[in-house]
């Protein structure tokens, strides 16, 4: 009799385990986690591509929510640069002072489960159904490098430029002039930025926010002598076809704040969508990362995700990391747990981090990309297959 029992006990057990322990998984997402910090002996914003795999955690256990959270630097759509105005222009450059507002640090606390910036995808979804959890494929992989790659090169030369095309000697220096090219004034459709370098130049810095002044609606030619800034619409996109918006760096001369130097200017893509969040005028209307079966990208509809990843990202994240956590990239702790085995998990992130590591020094491009011209080759950054 207490056979019996017993075995009608472990069947109903059975039975309640088939059919509710999707409801109770606590596994987390497996997602491409850009990681970015600040190499000190070059004085470099630097980039690794990180696959993270929590495994049977919280998605308080991804790597970026270790690191801290970012989720009150959303980017909108129509905003891209809301999130990261200075409040006015600073008189020299040693008037940034790393502490209080400009500490660059960022909370520990916030509700990581609303979603992360730097991880593709931000959130797990379909978490209680049978299928199990979305995770990181090689859409979300691919855009993740593209944007690492990207904006971190980027982010590095225009720090350059503004530094009169100087290596940093002081870390502290290259933190200020993180914070300095932030934009604290509207000029027409542009946000800009003016700042001092420590040599004492100045520069300025014209983001574009709109995703319709592409180079198809640009009409008029460039002009062979300076011109009003509030006239740069008329000569330069706000972003190409691909969604990546541009800014313009020139050195003042002679004291013209109000003029562009043709000489100098140079154009950067300072931002790209991060691609869940569909964007008007990019990819008709689409996500850059097409839905897989089963999911519906709740996370980027309930404003969970950012629309846009900045360079201004790239460096508050590194800026927090060395400042706060003491975590640069001489020192990165790579040990996260994992619901793989450990050897597994060690040759799997080697392998993932050497690849993806020698990519982006090498620069090297999707097949696709390279036949039909598509990506940054597609932009006017280049110029009969040359930067400019």
């Amino acid at each position: 009799m207490k056979n019996k029992q017993f075995k009608n006990v472990l069947i109903i057990l059975l039975i309640f385990q088939m059919f509710f322990s999707p409801l109770l998984n606590v596994k987390a997402h497996d997602a491409v986690y850009i990681q970015i910090t600040i190499d000190e002996r070059n004085n470099k914003y630097m980039s690794n591509l990180n696959s993270d795999k929590p495994g049977f955690m919280k998605e308080g256990n991804h790597q970026e929510a270790q690191t801290g959270y970012f989720g009150d630097y959303r980017a909108k759509e129509k905003e891209p640069l809301d999130v990261f105005n200075l409040n006015s222009n600073l008189g020299t450059f040693k008037d940034i002072e790393l502490t209080g507002e400009n500490a660059e640090e960022v909370s520990k606390t916030g509700e990581v489960d609303d979603g992360l910036i730097f991880t593709f995808p931000a959130k797990e979804e379909n978490k209680y159904i049978v299928a199990g959890a979305y995770h990181a494929g090689a859409q979300d992989q691919e855009r993740a490098f593209q944007i690492s790659s990207t904006l971190t090169s980027n982010l590095n030369s225009m720090l350059d430029m503004v530094n009169d095309g100087k290596k940093y000697q002081d870390t502290d220096d290259l933190v200020r002039s993180s914070i300095y090219i932030r934009p604290s004034a509207n000029t027409g459709n542009f946000k800009e930025a003016k700042l001092p370098s420590k040599q004492g130049n100045v520069y300025h810095i014209m983001y574009g926010t709109d995703t319709t002044k592409t180079p198809s609606t640009i009409t008029e030619e460039f002009p062979d002598s300076n011109f009003d800034k509030k006239d740069l619409e008329k000569y330069k996109p706000h972003a190409d076809a691909d969604g990546n918006l541009y800014a313009y760096v020139w050195k003042e001369v002679d004291g013209q704040s109000d003029q562009i130097d043709v000489k100098s200017i140079t154009p950067f893509i300072y931002a790209m969508p991060k691609g869940y969040i569909p964007i008007d005028g990019i990819n008709n209307g689409e996500a850059l990362i097409e839905k897989a079966e089963g999911t519906n990208f709740e996370f980027a509809d309930s404003g969970n995700d950012t629309a846009w990843i900045t360079v201004h990202h790239l460096s508050l994240q590194a800026n927090h990391s060395r400042m706060n956590m003491g975590m640069h990239y001489g020192n990165i702790d790579t040990k996260f747990e994992s619901d793989t085995g450990w050897f597994e998990d060690k040759i799997y992130g080697l392998l993932f981090s050497v690849f993806s590591g020698i990519r982006t020094l090498l620069g090297l491009y999707e097949t696709q990309e390279l036949i039909y011209n598509e990506g940054m080759r597609g932009t006017d950054l280049y110029n009969d297959g040359m930067m400019s």
